[in-house]
């Protein structure tokens, strides 16, 4: 190897380690953004505790409020929705009067349903404290969950959860708590 050569190479080396301690920061600041994203929708009160992580959650507060207790953990899209639609015969509240199959301009039928068909209170969601949420989960308006709550992934929670809860499926049912003494390296203290 030449002295051309090792010199092209040591300061490319040098250069590596340059734009490295340069580029780091940025690339930590950009993360930031990826890894605790969340759309808020709705005219309800959303309350995120201290350290709650959330990556790509959809918190919709249409029908009531969300609290978030500290260090609650949201995995890859999971929905927090309070967003209730009434029916009424079989159809939306909003349509009820509109006969669909004769309905010839179909731009005037309500897209959203409004306030007639959208309740604007009474649903709300409170998550507590240390929980983890996995990813796909669904929470559905009107719904308490405990403090140090596991919800498993892509399951439904329709229903008040305990303290310490392992859930899963759709409906979520109990399966397990965060506080056995089978196993004392996956205990979960809130």
């Amino acid at each position: 190897m030449g002295p051309t050569l090792a010199l092209s190479i040591l300061i490319i080396v040098k250069l590596r380690i340059r734009l490295r301690s340069l580029l780091r920061p940025v690339v930590r600041y950009l993360a930031f953004f990826h890894y605790n994203t969340y759309y808020h929708e709705g005219d309800g009160k959303l309350t995120l505790g201290h350290r709650v992580g959330q990556c790509n959650v959809l918190f919709n507060t249409a029908s009531g409020d969300i609290t978030v207790g500290d260090y609650t953990i949201f995995g890859y899209n999971t929905m927090i929705l309070t967003g209730r639609h009434f029916f009424d015969g079989g159809k939306r509240v909003s349509l009820k009067d509109i006969d669909l199959t004769q309905a010839v301009l179909k731009e005037h039928l309500g897209w959203g349903g409004g306030p007639e068909e959208v309740p604007p209170r009474g649903f709300d969601i409170n998550i507590g404290r240390s929980c983890f949420i996995a990813s796909g989960a669904i929470i559905t308006g009107g719904v308490t969950l405990g403090h140090g709550v596991l919800v498993c992934a892509n399951a439904v929670v329709t229903k008040d959860v305990p303290d310490y809860a392992i859930v899963a499926g759709i409906p979520a049912k109990t399966i397990g708590s965060t506080m056995s003494d089978e196993n004392p390296d996956t205990r979960l203290r809130a």
